[in-house]
Formats: C-alpha cells, structure tokens, sequence
C-alpha cells in the first residue's frame, strides 16, 4: 500500500447538500510484480457513472480544444489513412471529440453508457452504443472498427487488459488503438495527488503501458506527452496486433519498491503542503473566497481538512453555476458578477486544472491576497 484513503469523498458530485452524502474507505496501491498503481477498492461503475452521481462532460474550451488538437497531430503522426478506416470511441463521454474528429474517418462510432437513451441510434452520421464497453463487444464487432480510440477511459476500466483483449477478439489484425489518460509521472511531478480519485481506477505510467501492451501480445507503436494535459499531465499511445511474440518485460523487485517509496515521500510532502495552505486559509483575517467550481473539489476540501467550507463561496464565471453547490460539500457557488464582493476578500484557487489561467485573472484583476496551490 501506498497511501490510505480512509472516508474518501466521491467527486462530480454537484447538486443540493447531503449531510451524510456516501463516502468510501480507499487506498492507492501498488503491485509488487509489476510496479502498477491502481486504487484497492473499486465501486461498482453502475452507480459511479449513473446520471445522479456523475456529472462529467466534455465541454468546448480553449484548454479541450488544445488537447484535442494535440490528439489529433498525434494520430496524424502515425501517417495512416485514417479516412479509409472506422473508428469506435470508447468512453466517449458526449460528441465533443467526435465532432472534431468525425470527417478524418471513414465511419464514426462512439460508444458510452450516459447514451443510454439513444442507443442504437445515428446522430449526425455518427452511430451511438450507448453501453460501457464491456458490455457492448457484440456492437463493436458488429460495426467493424479498424480503429479504437479513447480519451480518457482506460484509467476508468476496472481491468483494462481484459478489455482489450475483448476489443482485440471483435476486430481485424490490422486494427490501430490510441488512447490518451492522465500520466502518473507528470502526476507526481506537479504534486497533483488530488487527482487521486475513486472514478480513475488506474494510474499508469510508462514501463506500466509497455508492459500492458506487449502482454497483449501487441506492438507500441509510439507514445508521447502533453504536459498541459488533465490532471498534471496526460500520456498517449498506439498500438497494433502484432505476429511478433514480445517478452514483457518486467520491473525488477528493487525498482518496485524504490517507485513505492519515492511517492510515499512525494504524497508525505502534498499532504504537509496541503496542511500548511489549510492553515493560512483558515488563520486569514478577511473574507476568503474559492475561484473554480472544478468537478474534483471534493478530494481537494478532503485534503484541506474541510477548509473550503470555511470559505464564504466558490466563484465561478459560469452563470449557470450560480446559486448551485455540491452534494458533499456544504458551499455555495456564485458567478462573481452577480454578487458584491468585499474589496478585502482573499481568494483561493480552487480548480486544479484551470490554476494557471485562474492565477493570472486574478494577478490582472489586481487582486492581492492570493493563496495558491502547491504547483502552478
């Protein structure tokens, strides 16, 4: 075990405030034959992604279009015709990527279970399988993909290699699969362990996807990373079914243990940053408000010891926001033009993904008093 997790609160969890809203025990883990990190207890997916308690959705923004976009070179680079193939998405989450990425493909799938009610249909010459992928190998097979893509949906996967394997059985040899998911090396490296969450079963790093590729008895074809990607920093990588046989290779015992204590360590300092930020909210002598309604603001308050409900309101500049709040945090958020705001107030960054552009509104607003998280 890496770290224990012991009450830890769902995330995306947005609606009216539930006093005694379900947490769950958790602990990052790390296999002593292999060096991966995944979480010990996995809840089941349908009630994690049921429409009541998960809110997540690919949305238009700079930051999505600019990780699309660097998606998109990637699959370019691969200098396949792309327009003769048929592509299924997995874990599609809505039409955002297929709408990008539709008219580089010959045919277009996408395949999730929030398309539950329009499962089987054609939207916008894109045809939707609205089942997890475990569930849907039959359909995918019956579409005939010789491409599989997946933005961030194999850390989702309570065992992605069989997953794959299943997808491999229901398609061609000469299938090509890219998928893009949070790197845990840039993880670590930005102190994001907030990102540490029960929907994101997974947390793979390199030497981990080599070895899950090459143990399906698949060719890497490449792999790169976007370091301005989700949650500190995002992988991505392709493969092919491959006639060559591949000896995976394996971490050595000392190498495992060395990984595990380094991010001890690593957790060990988030966790006395963390207490240190807590403090300094909580020691402020003036009103303190949160800036970023983020979907992840339930691990961020748990690491905080509960500091954002101390905050008198997360400021968000969607309006649609506004007066909304979170099941499991006792908050309220407001679009900041719709309020008056104390010319004395402090402000707290409290969307990870968006810090960067969030510290430099507020440096440009001429605000002073800014309390910041660990890596910016």
């Amino acid at each position: 075990m890496i770290w224990e997790l012991p009450n830890y609160p769902l995330t995306e969890a947005f609606g009216e405030y539930q006093n005694n809203f379900p947490v769950f025990d958790q602990a990052l883990m790390i296999c002593t034959h292999c060096g991966h990190v995944q979480l010990q207890n996995l809840i089941d997916p349908e009630y994690l992604y049921s429409k009541s308690n998960y809110a997540f959705r690919t949305v238009n923004s700079s930051k999505i279009s600019n990780e699309i976009a660097f998606l998109s070179q990637f699959i370019k680079n691969l200098n396949l015709d792309t327009r003769s193939r048929n592509v299924m998405e997995i874990g599609a989450s809505n039409f955002e990527l297929a709408k990008h990425m539709r008219l580089d493909f010959q045919k277009y799938a996408v395949c999730d279970p929030l398309f539950a009610e329009i499962d089987g249909s054609v939207q916008d010459d894109i045809f939707v399988v609205g089942k997890l992928a475990e569930n849907a190998i039959n359909e995918i097979a019956d579409f005939g993909p010789t491409f599989i893509l997946g933005r961030h949906v194999l850390e989702h996967v309570l065992n992605p290699r069989v997953l794959l394997q299943e997808i491999m059985l229901a398609t061609d040899g000469d299938c090509v699969f890219v998928f893009e998911l949070p790197s845990l090396k840039h993880l670590r490296e930005q102190y994001r362990f907030d990102a540490i969450f029960h929907q994101h079963c997974q947390y793979f790093d390199s030497e981990s996807i080599e070895l899950l590729v090459t143990s399906l008895g698949c060719e890497l074809i490449d792999i790169k990373y976007n370091v301005l990607g989700s949650n500190g920093g995002s992988m991505l990588f392709a493969f092919k079914k491959s006639d060559n046989e591949f000896v995976p290779k394996k971490r050595s015992e000392g190498e495992i243990v060395a990984k595990s204590e380094q991010m001890k360590k690593e957790i060990t300092i988030f966790e006395s940053q963390m207490n240190c930020l807590s403090q300094e909210i909580l020691n402020s002598s003036g009103p303190v408000y949160g800036y970023g309604a983020a979907h992840m603001l339930a691990t961020l308050n748990y690491h905080l010891k509960g500091a954002i409900e101390k905050l008198v309101a997360v400021l968000d500049d969607n309006l649609d926001l506004h007066g909304t709040g979170y099941k499991n945090i006792d908050t309220v958020i407001f679009c900041p033009t719709e309020i008056r705001i104390e010319k004395d107030a402090s402000y707290l960054i409290t969307s990870m993904e968006n810090r960067r552009a969030i510290l430099k509104k507020l440096v440009s607003s001429g605000f002073s008093r800014i309390f910041l998280p660990p890596v910016i």
